[in-house]
């Protein structure tokens, strides 16, 4: 328990509830600091900084700032911070406030097991935790850590990709240890030494310098508290260490590859660890801490991946298209039942961890062609005791002057847009690469009929060569054409018997603009356009009018009715 500080000593406090010590491990613990100058002054008898142990020892420490130097797009997984550490010293020469949150790495001998510890004139308990290889001694030889990925997908260029970028993260480094061996404390001889040594932090401490060596320790940090957590949580209840390493590390089978599906990093998931380690719940008490958080996770995910359907249907619904992914808590398929069907639902079954796609008659909610809004309707979707829903197109927009919007193109749906079943997530693509447009009718009046004279503008935003747009007509699967259009303005027909119309492509200040003139064949006998756009620029690929999984090889459609343009 603290005591009242003494204006004698400089307030450099923790800024955490609770001071976590792992045995064997230096302290890594975030500050609450008044005047960052007296972290420079701290060493010495004249040092106004104060941070001893019960025994009066005063251990080995340093200071550091951690200051966000960026954001990587790490596609699939969404946008990851990265993170820099600068010595007080340094920080300060470059800024008088640095911004950022200020560390103390605190080196904690054997001898101060059982003490606590003192900032200034408060003192601290420290919640002493075991080595994390403790928990195998208490084993009796079964195998506490295990990966939650199958070997083939450990491999996998979508799941390796992500923790390389991962790695960058010292909060998220430990899913790849998670990934690769399910964390155990040790990995094998490539990983630990004939001595016991860890070679990999002997590795890395030999070529960091300080900042470099602080943001191993912190990695080092939270992964022998994952380690703590997994191995003592399996100690406790087995089936419940396999759920959360699931969730934690696991994968998915989606678009014919494994790719991640974990939760991502966020303040809730640091309150569970924290939770997990606290030295105030008995096992059965964390047992339920780590179920409830399980049972709050998302147990299935659903999409639309295409509303226009196929042709041939009345003029009364829609033939939506969507995908559903199944989490479930144990291993088994599940029973779906998906809403919307003017005929009763629609029932599947859908395995474990596996995408399914599913068509469902959607009512539309006026005639086609009334106007050029677009409305929708919610298809409720059960699966399992799990409740979900997607908001699918529940209108057939008419086209009328001065044309149909289109855009903003939008990013491949992200990991952690799916799981918060939120389209909008991370879907612009970053300023300056804007695309949008319109389709139009440029017909002179009178003349030729409702299939004659449609084009698609586009203003397409961006530097680079690299840099094409691809046109899909006609229903998904069964296109009527699909042109690819590159920057330079030469155009491939990659599906289809007829030729665009027309083409004109200029260069502009900011990019690049295009007016595609589309055959009469791109129009449905009905006078439905059923249209879907993508743009591949330097391997960044945007879509419209749905967002598309990674591994998706066409867009959705958007329905178009073009046989309104000059009348009612």
């Amino acid at each position: 328990m603290a005591v009242f500080a003494s204006a004698a000593w400089a307030q450099v406090l923790p800024a955490v509830e609770r001071v976590d010590a792992i045995l064997g491990h230096p302290l890594v613990i975030p500050l609450r600091v008044d005047d960052p100058r007296v972290l420079v002054r701290s060493e010495g008898p004249a040092g106004r900084v104060r941070i001893v142990l019960d025994d009066a020892s005063r251990p080995p420490v340093s200071f550091f700032r951690l200051e966000q130097a960026g954001i990587v797009d790490g596609g699939w997984v969404g946008q990851v911070p990265q993170y820099r550490a600068l010595p007080a010293a340094e920080a300060l020469r470059r800024a008088s406030q640095p911004s950022g949150v200020w560390y103390a790495l605190i080196e904690l001998p054997l001898e101060a097991v059982t003490q606590g510890i003192w900032f200034g004139s408060e003192r601290y308990e420290i919640n002493w935790l075991p080595d994390p290889e403790r928990a195998a001694l208490e084993s009796g030889g079964r195998r506490l850590w295990a990966s939650p990925v199958p070997p083939e997908a450990r491999t996998a260029e979508p799941v390796t990709r992500a923790l390389q970028t991962l790695n960058a993260d010292p909060f998220q480094r430990w899913r790849s240890r998670l990934v690769a061996d399910g964390i155990t404390p040790t990995g094998g001889e490539d990983r630990v030494g004939a001595d016991g040594t860890d070679l990999e932090a002997l590795r890395e401490d030999l070529d960091a310098g300080p900042g470099s060596h602080f943001l191993a320790e912190l990695a080092r940090h939270h992964e022998a508290r994952w380690q703590l957590i997994l191995g003592r949580l399996a100690l406790i209840d087995e089936e419940a260490a396999v759920r959360l390493r699931r969730r934690l590390g696991g994968v998915a089978w989606l678009d014919g590859r494994w790719m991640p599906m974990w939760t991502p990093d966020s303040s809730d998931l640091r309150t569970l660890q924290g939770d997990l380690l606290s030295p105030w719940v008995d096992d059965r008490t964390r047992v339920l801490r780590a179920l409830g958080w399980l049972d709050s996770q998302p147990l299935a995910l659903a999409w639309v991946l295409d509303d226009a359907g196929a042709p041939g249907l009345d003029d009364t619904r829609l033939n939506t298209t969507i995908e559903l992914l199944s989490l479930p808590a144990r291993d088994g398929s599940l029973l779906l039942e998906v809403g919307g069907s003017g005929s009763g639902p629609t029932l599947e079954t859908v395995p474990p961890r596996r995408v399914m796609r599913v068509s469902t008659g959607v009512p539309l909610v006026e005639g086609r062609g009334r106007g050029p809004d677009i409305r929708t309707t919610t298809v409720p979707i059960r699966i399992g005791r799990s409740d979900a829903s997607v908001e699918a197109m529940a209108t057939i927009p008419g086209a009328r002057p001065p044309g149909v919007t289109v855009g903003p193109l939008l990013r491949d749906w992200t990991m952690p847009a799916l799981l918060a079943g939120s389209p909008a997530l991370e879907a612009l693509p970053p300023p300056g690469v804007w695309s949008s447009g319109q389709i139009r009718n440029t017909a002179r009046p009178g003349r030729g009929g409702t299939d004659d004279g449609w084009s698609v503008y586009l203003e397409l935003e961006g530097p680079g060569d690299r840099d094409a747009v691809t046109i899909h007509t006609g229903p998904k699967a069964m296109p009527h054409g699909v042109w690819r259009i590159n920057r330079d303005g030469t155009v491939q027909r990659l599906f289809g018997r007829s030729d665009l119309r027309s083409l004109s492509v200029a260069r502009t200040p900011r990019g690049w603009v295009l007016d595609a003139g589309l055959p009469a064949s791109a129009i449905d006998d009905d006078g439905v356009l059923r249209i879907g756009l993508t743009r591949d620029r330097d391997g960044e690929r945007t879509s419209w009018p749905r967002r598309m999984t990674p591994g998706q090889g066409e867009p959705g459609r958007l329905p178009i009715d073009t046989t309104r343009w000059s009348g009612f």
